[in-house]
């Protein structure tokens, strides 16, 4: 556990994200029958004695997602406490956002909810706090919702789901710590905030399917989404021999690598400079090649293939009347285009197929 000094925010605690295996929720001692690793930790918050805390927290065994023996969980009882510093330090140190209490199946974003506590809710929620968990009762987060700023979280929610909390893209870069071992860690551009664990923004990655078209998966909040997302979206640009990375979704430009593409994606942008593609029949260009990036996707099922449209979340058996062209010649060797579905034919490329590459210089 190492700690990280940055410009206005203190202290941070924080640890490289990791996966955890929660353990059993009903048992609070372990194996040797001794109180778990969290109980002074629990204590601790409950007293809200910060420095007890940072210390105990950093414990080389701490397992923060572990109830104490009277069944409280660090993180839920972080909540109550109101005060976002301790809800921060425990997600660095990689607490799962979505543990219930043992009794009463409460989650952490329930609590923030039912107390009015937006700063902590949004804070959960970029995390991947699920706002429709219910509790034992029944109740979920999204039931108790009541003042203007926790129903504006949910309604953001509700849209775009934990990515509607990332900060923009570009925020996020990579920097060395000044500590001997110079450890590296993320900096936020805007805030001066130093963090050692992966924001939501820097954990997207392309998914590929040999049968279906990719999809993006955030490895923190655990959102999938059926197109890039915005950290996703940049492109290597030359203009008047000045070389830059675009970011065509928050429309902004930086010189180096954008730290939050994977390194697969930087190569990949790097070698194609400039690509884009344009529709002949539209006049409309594209940064994502329209072929493969169709807003109708083909998703495999158990009941077997079915399309999915990205834009307005409609989902169909048949194959969509958009992709249902197919080309052909007629006697004389002239070549025209059929719609299987609507039995229309004409002479000219339908649009969604009249995409052609373009590299020149912009």
């Amino acid at each position: 556990m190492r700690t990280l000094r940055a410009v206005g925010t203190g202290v941070l605690l924080c640890a490289v994200l990791s996966a955890t295996l929660l353990p059993d929720l009903a048992v609070a001692q372990d194996s040797a029958g001794d109180p778990t690793v969290s109980a002074k930790l629990v204590d601790y918050i409950l007293k809200k004695s910060w420095d007890e805390f940072v210390t105990e927290l950093q414990r080389e065994d701490m397992d923060a997602n572990q109830p104490s023996p009277t069944g409280k969980l660090p993180l839920c009882e972080a909540v109550k406490t109101r005060e976002l510093k301790y809800v921060d330090a425990l997600i660095q140190h990689g607490v799962t956002v979505s543990v219930k209490e043992p009794y009463t199946g409460a989650s952490p974003i329930l609590i923030a909810f039912q107390n009015n506590l937006p700063d902590i809710a949004r804070m959960l929620l970029a995390y991947g706090a699920d706002p429709e968990a219910q509790a034992k009762n029944g109740k979920s987060a999204k039931d108790v919702a009541s003042s203007a700023a926790i129903k504006d979280l949910l309604d953001r929610w509700m849209k775009d789901g934990p990515m509607a909390f990332e900060d923009k893209p570009g925020t996020w870069v990579k920097a060395t710590s000044a500590t001997h071992d110079q450890s590296e860690y993320w900096y936020n551009k805007d805030t001066q905030e130093g963090r050692w664990n992966l924001p939501p923004s820097c954990s997207w990655q392309r998914v590929e399917h040999q049968d279906a078209h990719a999809l993006y998966v955030n490895y923190v909040t655990g959102q999938t989404v059926y197109k890039p997302p915005p950290p996703l979206c940049w492109r290597k640009l030359r203009v008047d021999r000045q070389e830059m990375w675009y970011n065509y979704a928050a429309n902004i430009s930086v010189t180096g690598v954008p730290d939050e593409l994977p390194d697969y994606l930087a190569q990949e942008f790097a070698k194609n400079v400039n690509v884009r593609w344009y529709n002949k029949v539209t006049g409309e260009y594209s940064w994502e090649d329209p072929k493969v990036s169709t807003h109708w996707r083909q998703v495999t099922s158990d009941d077997g293939p079915f399309y999915y449209n990205i834009n307005t979340g409609e989902s169909q058996w048949d194959v969509p009347d958009e992709l249902a062209w197919e080309k052909h010649d007629d006697d004389g060797g002239k070549s025209y285009w059929f719609n299987k579905n609507t039995q229309a034919s004409q002479w000219d490329e339908p649009e969604h197929n009249a995409w052609e590459r373009q590299d020149s210089e912009l």
